[in-house]
């Protein structure tokens, strides 16, 4: 009985965390139509910029410094930072460019991608996560297939040209965010096998934060642009790239860690599947995005997919 309730306690926690973290994921799309005086590398730079000063208190405290410090000297995790900036700068064009619930489906594929990965590697792979794959392809097809059709025969409700490119780079998310995984858990293997801690995650988020706000800086001064044209913000503006930064980039960062610690893979991995719903609410509710009709049967048969992929259902 004394036992049983921290247990508890810190499964609170986890799904409090998990809970939290799709939400302020899901709250991405539409943050990025709000703010439509940025362009998207403007929109990143803000993002990261505020997530960085975000996590100051942060790294004060000593294990955080040492996280940190352990991320700058290890190679891997240069890796992981720019893998992630690319994410972020991609995914931000494709929401731009494609309705956002069907941008966050794509995105969340990135299971799918993993096990593709994988596949070119020459790894096996388990039957479930083979069924998985099948189904969240067949969802794929479902969900984007009959719009590029009437798209080509110049039909009402087809794929535009830009449509189209925002689905592709949302796949590209899903890839690199694939990668970055794949490459975390292989930093996370040669780290054991030579006896040393792996990159952690806060340490790689803050690592990230730096290195993609040196990157788009210096871009900005090669191309003699802004880092952010604040000109073009109202208070209005400011405060929702704010939220971007520390809402929906920092917390979410936390968060992950937090509920990756405290729960299953298999939980924390399939918490994120809520991620595209919470999307499709919210664009739903503060741009007036109405959803494709195939997007609802779609999106169950990948989101069905994943979860057999991640043997959550039989």
């Amino acid at each position: 009985m004394t036992e049983a309730a921290p247990a508890a306690r810190l499964d609170r926690v986890g799904l409090a965390a998990a809970g939290a973290t799709a939400l302020a994921w899901g709250l991405v799309g539409t943050l990025v139509r709000e703010i439509p005086a940025l362009s998207p590398r403007e929109l990143v730079a803000g993002r990261l910029a505020f997530a960085l000063a975000a996590s100051v208190p942060m790294v004060v405290a000593a294990r955080a410094r040492r996280e940190v410090a352990a991320a700058v000297r290890a190679p891997a995790a240069w890796v992981l930072a720019a893998t992630l900036t690319a994410y972020y700068l991609v995914a931000v064009i494709a929401f731009r460019l494609a309705p956002v619930a069907e941008v966050a489906l794509l995105i969340a594929t990135a299971p799918l991608c993993t096990l593709g990965f994988r596949r070119l590697r020459g790894e096996r792979t388990a039957a479930h996560e083979r069924q998985g794959a099948t189904i969240a392809l067949a969802g794929v097809a479902v969900t984007l297939v009959p719009a590029l059709r009437a798209g080509l025969r110049g039909g009402p409700g087809g794929t535009t040209p830009a449509h189209a490119l925002g689905d592709v780079l949302a796949l590209g998310s899903a890839a690199l965010s694939a990668g970055y995984a794949l490459t975390f858990r292989a930093a996370q293997r040669r780290a054991g096998a030579a006896g040393r801690a792996a990159p952690a995650p806060l340490g790689v988020a803050v690592l990230t934060f730096v290195v993609g706000c040196g990157a788009l800086a210096l871009h900005a001064g090669l191309a003699r642009v802004p880092f952010v044209a604040g000109g073009a913000l109202d208070g209005r503006g400011w405060a929702l790239l704010a939220l971007f930064g520390v809402a929906c980039t920092f917390v979410p960062t936390v968060g992950f860690a937090t509920a990756s610690r405290r729960l299953s893979p298999v939980l924390a991995s399939a918490s994120l599947l809520l991620v595209p719903v919470v999307s499709a609410v919210v664009a739903a509710a503060a741009l007036g995005e109405v959803p494709s009709a195939w997007l609802a049967p779609g999106g169950a048969l990948v989101l069905a997919g994943i979860l057999r992929m991640l043997g959550v259902v039989g």
